[in-house]
């Protein structure tokens, strides 16, 4: 008998929450309708809720584009997802079966996909065994760090520490506060750089503190911060997993056909942005508030819209994952499996929903 999905229960949001984010097929979900979404319907505090969600889920994009670590999570994962992405391409199975048919065939293979995810899920939250801080948490701070500032031009330092407990959870604020320990206020100028710094290793957890202090004493020095923070990360180094940024990462981890077509597109596109850095992404993403406003009306992501259409936020084009071709309707299966996937493993919700009315007044 045809194992029943229920479709609705993975990808219908409550009213509660804003959107979320879909990091291995960079699909961001927004819980508005499409003709709200083109036209710009929202007003107040709404507005302001739904345009903060949406800096930050594209702001994933932007540092899983560019960091070692988020590159080799992602491509990893898709790896181990080929099997199931050939299934659904193979004898035009996409106009023969419907959504909860599709389900259904993928997850008669979920023990065999859950066992290959169990090390990639688990080095995610993964704690540092002093501070407790997951690559989750340093992940979730500086995407949530980024949309306060984009929507507060005039955050600074004490503002924010003061707005800390009008976070949705803890792992949105948790890597910041650790590292005003050692910086104090001069985290609000240094804080992108430093997690770009940790991103950069395999376990990010295990370098973050040790960045901080390390960085702490060259914090109010006049030399440039990035090379600063370059030398550290060489030292650590030795002890430490180093992956380097997202080119690195392809060159040496990972084959270029098991990289998300979006996340090839983007990653292009930021390297066009970094050529006024030198085409260094580690200056890049150091600085991420003087081009991503801009940038992010041509980032290529899929983004999916009540009731659940797919919304293309850039051009049209082929996805090629696998030397398969595949459209929007198997864009949002595979959307839809992953997030299944990953709640398996959690076994709750998503940790980076954005509820509504956790916007600061």
């Amino acid at each position: 008998m045809e194992k029943a999905f229920k479709l609705e229960e993975a990808i219908v949001l409550p009213k509660t929450v804003w959107g979320y984010f879909e990091w291995f097929t960079s699909t961001v979900r927004l819980n508005v309708d499409a003709n709200t979404f083109e036209n710009d319907l929202l007003t107040g505090i709404e507005k302001q809720e739904m345009e903060e969600t949406y800096h930050h889920e594209f702001f994933h994009c932007c540092q899983i584009a560019t960091t070692g670590f988020l590159s080799y999570y992602t491509a990893h994962f898709l790896k181990a997802m080929a099997p199931v992405w050939r299934k659904l391409t193979e004898d035009g199975v996409l106009s023969k079966k419907t959504m909860p048919q599709l389900l259904s065939a993928v997850f008669e293979d979920t023990p065999r996909i859950s066992d290959n995810m169990n090390q990639l899920f688990s080095n995610m939250d993964k704690p540092n065994e002093n501070s407790l801080l997951t690559a989750r948490m340093i992940i979730e701070s500086q995407a949530y760090f980024i949309q306060k500032c984009l929507s507060n031009a005039s955050l600074n330092h004490a503002i924010y520490m003061r707005n800390a407990n009008n976070a949705p959870s803890i792992e949105y604020i948790q890597a910041y506060l650790l590292a005003s320990k050692y910086l104090g206020d001069q985290t609000f100028i240094h804080f992108n750089s430093i997690v770009y710094t940790s991103l950069l290793f395999f376990e990010p957890q295990n370098v973050f503190e040790k960045i901080c202090a390390d960085f702490s004493s060259y914090a109010n020095d006049n030399r440039d911060s990035v090379a600063v923070l370059k030398s550290i990360a060489q030292v650590l180094s030795k002890d430490h997993l180093y992956l380097g940024d997202s080119g690195d990462v392809s060159n040496n981890y990972i084959r270029n056909k098991e990289i998300n077509p979006f996340y090839k597109s983007n990653i292009l596109l930021l390297r066009s942005v970094s050529s006024k850095y030198g085409n260094d992404f580690f200056y890049l993403m150091s600085d991420p508030l003087s081009w991503f406003k801009d940038t992010i009306k041509r980032l290529d992501v899929p983004i999916i819209l009540n009731p659940g259409s797919v919304f293309e936020h850039s051009v049209d084009k082929d996805w090629e994952v696998f030397n398969k071709s595949f459209d929007k309707k198997l864009h949002l299966v595979l959307a839809t499996i992953c997030l299944i996937i990953e709640n398996q493993h959690q076994n709750s919700a998503p940790h980076y929903l954005h509820l509504r009315g956790n916007t600061p007044t």
